[in-house]
C-alpha cells in the first residue's frame, strides 16, 4: 500500500482571503470593462498583492540570474511571480489597463503563483527552488518539482472552467486542456506526479463545490498505473 500513502501528499491550496479579495474588488472597479494600472496598484496595496511595473520588478531582482531568466520587457502584458524578496504573490503589469478577460486570466496566473508562495512556506531555506525558470528548456521546466504542482493546480483550474459535472468528467478532460500539451515533453514518472497532483487538485475543487468523493483515489491509482 505504499503508493497509497504517496497519494496522500499534501497538495498546497491555491486558495487565500487577500487573492480572492483583490480580484473580486478589482473585477467590481472595472470601467467601461476595463481597469487602469494605477487603480490595480491601490487595490493590491488593501489585499497584500503587489502590483508593479516592469521596470520595478526587475530592478528589484536580487542576481543576475532572475535578471537573465526574467521575461522579457514588453513581450507580454502582463505576468505573475512569487516575489524572490518579499514571498509574496505579484503581478507585473506592461500596459496601461486590464480589461476583464485579462483580469480572469490574471487571477489564473496568480492562482499557480500563490501554490509557490505555499511552498516557499514549507521549505527552511526560502531562497530555495526556482522563480523564474527558463521556459525556452520547456521538459526542464515543466519537470521542476516546484512547478509540476503549481502547473498541476493551472491545469485544474483550466478543467474546472469547463464546468464539469462530475470528478470523473473532469479527469477526462485533462487531455483536452491546452496547457496538458506542452507538459507532454516530460517523462512518464513525471507525468505521473502531475496527474496525481491535478487529481488531488479537482478533488479539492470538487470539496469546496460541497460534492463528495465519486472515484476512490486507490481507484485513481490503478487506472493511471494501466495506462
Amino acid at each position: 500500500m505504499k503508493h497509497l500513502r504517496r497519494f496522500n501528499e499534501a497538495i498546497v491550496d491555491w486558495e487565500s482571503d487577500n487573492l480572492k479579495a483583490f480580484y473580486e474588488e478589482a473585477k467590481k472597479s472595472l470601467k467601461k470593462d476595463s481597469i487602469s494600472f494605477e487603480d490595480l496598484v491601490i487595490i493590491g496595496k488593501k489585499h497584500d498583492i503587489d502590483v508593479v511595473d516592469y521596470d520595478t520588478f526587475h530592478k528589484a531582482l536580487p542576481d543576475d540570474k532572475m535578471r537573465k531568466d526574467a521575461p522579457p520587457r514588453n513581450r507580454i502584458p502582463f505576468f505573475g511571480l512569487c516575489n524572490p524578496v518579499t514571498h509574496k504573490v505579484s503581478l507585473v503589469v506592461q500596459v496601461p489597463k486590464l480589461s476583464s478577460r485579462d483580469l480572469d486570466f490574471a487571477y489564473h496566473m496568480l492562482k499557480h503563483e500563490n501554490v509557490h508562495v505555499g511552498q516557499k512556506s514549507r521549505k527552511i531555506d526560502k531562497t530555495s527552488g526556482e522563480y523564474l525558470g527558463d521556459i525556452s528548456n520547456t521538459k526542464a521546466y515543466f519537470s521542476n518539482k516546484d512547478e509540476v504542482m503549481a502547473f498541476a493546480q493551472s491545469v485544474s483550474d483550466m478543467v474546472m472552467d469547463q464546468n464539469p459535472k462530475t470528478l470523473e468528467d473532469a479527469i477526462k478532460m485533462i487531455d483536452r486542456t491546452p496547457l496538458w500539451r506542452p507538459i507532454q515533453s516530460v517523462d512518464e514518472k513525471t507525468k505521473k506526479r502531475y496527474k496525481k497532483y491535478i487529481y488531488l487538485y479537482l478533488e479539492k475543487e470538487f470539496e469546496k463545490l460541497g460534492k463528495g468523493k465519486e472515484i476512490p483515489a486507490s481507484q485513481f491509482l490503478i487506472n493511471q498505473k494501466k495506462k
